[in-house]
């Protein structure tokens, strides 16, 4: 499977990144992210690939991709 990292500004802990995904899954009955770029490997990313959040400059927390729109 195919992996991206992105960096989570203004989180603090892993802790603040659920937190703020809870939040967004509350308001539009799911969390996403946008970005301004579309991946490339968009078929390998859908076949289990993940997203590894940069918190602190380290990779704290792993996020299981479940579609892209």
């Amino acid at each position: 499977p195919f992996n991206i990292i992105k960096l989570s500004a203004g989180m603090d802990s892993p802790a603040s990144r659920k937190e703020c995904q809870t939040y967004s899954q509350s308001m539009h009955g799911r969390h996403f992210h946008t970005t301004r770029m579309t991946p490339n490997r968009k078929t390998q990313l859908r076949a289990g690939g993940s997203i590894h959040w940069l918190i602190n400059g380290a990779a704290r927390c792993r996020q299981r991709v479940s579609d892209l729109d």
